[in-house]
């Protein structure tokens, strides 16, 4: 699913909404209910092998029937047969926002702590988008000083990249030789948290059209680890200083919850792509992953430990947090999958939260998913707009942005307290987007760096 510079706008990742109901199923277009049950793990087939380069007891017993029941409810609503008509959509939203809404319902209160609003922020990486107003490419020398910018400002040690269109890829390789021109250090050099988006879309002629949608996801996430190695020079050499600037690869953005492609073929194109960075380098392990919200990590992480969450939140005693190692049962081939938990966290679609606690939203949302998965968890995807319309407490404003923003990069891990490693989204406003999208256009932080 890559943005096209020639055409209409991309639609590449999920633009937040103003509906009241938390769903990870917000942008759902489909009236077919995703399978979520994943077959056992097996390698790409030959033909995808990699090429030559009242009490509180009774609370909680009401409250872990309702969530039992939640469970159960949505397993027949994915069993049953296909319905048509919003009114199925709308139910498949409520009943998988519930599962998570159970678990969020049992966290203790704790005391959120932050910064007041600052342009002296620091996170982790801001998402990059290479587009002009128009939703057309940016000029390679554009991008190039656009990352020198980035860096100079201090604000962030990476870029987060959803595709290697628009000649994204040789512009950074530009960028980092004009820092060797000026014998900068490669360690303060800005990193890559490299997107590729998985499509099952043909775009030319002359494939099979017997091929598989599995085949055909495969074969685009090549293409696009073909367009990075036709980037780089023929020296090994030049191969392993890029690898060695990647953090990280994240397949796919929101692709589940936009139902793009079903679980079990992202598992298996997670497994592919990895098999094809190990060609690459023996000796450079790049972590892999993808982002999703998160009520897909929790309906797709095996019942019996989503079981075992609710039943050890409700039994804490406000004291000793629950870890993940409290957790009994499988994480699932869905968790395993991944190297970290890639979570798209959206403060601005609960209309209870206000700028000043979206930090706590990303909290609680990172941590709920630690304890799923039993794994580090990034905030890939997070962000407040400037302008547009309010969503009850959540309002917009320039205000309001910066210190939504404060909240998020003082924003910690329950667990280590630690601080939480997050993506703002994003450096540009969407101006490209058609006006009635309202507030999904102005996530643009440009303006604080």
């Amino acid at each position: 699913m890559s943005y096209q510079s020639t055409k209409a706008p991309p639609p590449f990742r999920r633009t937040p909404t103003k509906s009241p109901v938390r769903s990870s199923f917000e942008s759902v277009s489909s009236n077919t209910p995703l399978d979520f049950s994943l077959p056992s793990y097996h390698s790409p087939s030959e033909k995808l092998q990699p090429p030559q380069k009242g009490s509180k007891s009774k609370r909680y017993v009401l409250v872990l029937a309702t969530a039992a029941l939640c469970c159960f409810m949505y397993i027949l609503a994915m069993s049953a047969p296909e319905k048509t008509g919003s009114d199925a959509l709308v139910a498949l939203k409520n009943k998988v926002s519930q599962s998570t809404e159970t678990l969020k319902q049992l966290i203790p209160a704790q005391p959120f702590v932050w910064s007041e609003p600052t342009p002296n922020f620091h996170s982790y990486a801001i998402a990059y988008l290479p587009l002009n107003k128009n939703s057309k490419c940016r000029r390679q020398s554009q991008i190039t000083a656009d990352f020198a910018s980035l860096e100079a400002s201090g604000r962030v040690e990476a870029i987060r990249l959803f595709s290697t269109d628009c000649k994204v890829i040789p512009a950074y390789l530009d960028y980092l030789k004009n820092r060797d021109s000026k014998k900068r250090s490669v360690d303060s050099a800005l990193k890559l948290v490299l997107g590729i988006e998985p499509s099952a879309l043909e775009t030319t002629s002359d494939l099979d059209s017997e091929a598989t949608s599995l085949e055909l996801l495969t074969r685009s996430v090549d293409a696009q680890l073909m367009d990075i190695i036709d980037s780089l020079d023929e020296s090994s050499s030049a191969t392993e200083a890029f690898l060695r600037q990647l953090d990280l690869i994240v397949l796919g953005s929101e692709g589940l919850a936009n139902q793009n492609y079903h679980p079990k073929e992202l598992v298996e194109v997670l497994a592919h792509i990895r098999q094809r960075l190990d060609t690459l380098s023996s000796d450079i392990r790049i972590p892999v992953t993808t982002s999703e919200p998160l009520g897909i990590w929790d309906v797709l992480t095996p019942k019996e430990r989503r079981d075992n969450v609710q039943e050890m939140l409700a039994r804490q005693d406000g004291v000793h947090s629950v870890t993940p190692d409290d957790i009994e049962g499988p994480t699932g081939l869905f968790c395993d999958s991944v190297d970290v938990i890639g979570l798209s966290v959206s403060p601005f679609n609960n209309p209870t939260v206000d700028a000043a606690h979206a930090g706590a939203e990303v909290e609680e949302s990172a941590y709920l998913a630690s304890l799923l998965c039993n794994k580090p968890v990034l905030a890939l995807e997070v962000g407040w707009p400037s302008a547009g319309s309010d969503n009850g407490n959540a309002k917009t404003g320039k205000d309001e942005q910066l210190q939504a923003v404060s909240s998020i990069t003082a924003a910690v891990e329950r667990i280590s307290g630690k601080p939480l490693r997050s993506v703002l989204y994003q450096y540009f406003d969407d101006e490209w987007l058609s006006a009635d999208e309202d507030f999904a256009r102005h996530f643009g932080l440009k303006r604080l760096f």
